[in-house]
């Protein structure tokens, strides 16, 4: 006699699924947000809320799928939903600060990023993403220590040596920059606004062709990329014009 193989059907119970399980339906949207389906997910985290609203995990996922859809604004109320059921959720702070980076609302964002370093100092994600907003405010000096902070933070932090790629540019120390853009992709070769800003230090220094293959390079791994587009587009005629 054998043991093992399948069970004969007469002995195979089948537990019919609850689509009113609000932790199911839950666990169901994150599948579908992990597998990129967002509209599908956006419409389970709904219907998970819809059960239990006061279920902050399903309302900062919420705002996670609104963001990939580019719905920003509603993105940020998702996450101030999730902040007035759980204040001191580090995730839904430091997921709000994003939202208002992509507003363009960089006072706003540091402020979020300031309460998720308050709760958790050592966040290298929010250190760095901190440093992102006062680059965009012109701020490079400050931006360089939240982004040193990042990299102490976590050495590995690839976004973190990108932007300081960013920072250095702008203080116009070329060599620097390079050397920060080189641990980027090292740590991740696949990093495109690494491969930007390498094409826009080539640029600047005047290697043009090598700026070009940069840009391309970052356009293979994101064609969407529409600043690498721009910078491909000007590369392109000051090569020509050689």
């Amino acid at each position: 006699m054998t043991l093992g193989g399948h069970l004969p059907r007469a002995f195979l119970i089948f537990f019919p699924k609850n689509d009113d399980d609000p932790i199911e339906l839950y666990n169901k949207g994150i599948d579908h947000l992990e597998r990129g389906k967002f509209r599908e997910s956006l419409k389970i985290f709904d219907k998970t809320l819809t059960i239990d609203p006061n279920l902050t995990p399903a309302w900062i996922n919420k705002g996670g799928v609104l963001a990939k859809l580019g719905r920003h604004q509603d993105a940020l109320e998702a996450y101030e939903k999730a902040l007035t059921i759980d204040p001191i959720n580090i995730d839904a702070w430091f997921n709000k600060g994003n939202a208002f980076n992509n507003l363009g609302q960089y006072d706003n964002a540091i402020k979020a990023f300031d309460k998720v370093l308050a709760l958790a100092p050592t966040h290298s994600g929010a250190w760095n993403n901190r440093g992102s907003a006062l680059i965009d405010l012109g701020k490079h000096q400050e931006a360089l220590e939240s982004i040193d902070a990042a990299l102490s933070c976590n050495p590995n932090n690839d976004n973190a040596w990108a932007n300081k790629g960013i920072i250095l540019i702008n203080l116009i120390r070329f060599q620097e920059a390079f050397e920060a853009i080189d641990s980027a992709l090292k740590i991740n070769s696949n990093n495109d606004v690494a491969w930007n800003t390498k094409g826009a230090i080539l640029q600047k220094t005047g290697n043009y062709k090598e700026a070009l293959e940069a840009y391309n390079k970052a356009l293979t791994i994101n064609p969407h990329y529409a600043v690498a587009r721009r910078n491909k587009d000007l590369v392109t005629k000051l090569i020509r014009k050689r």
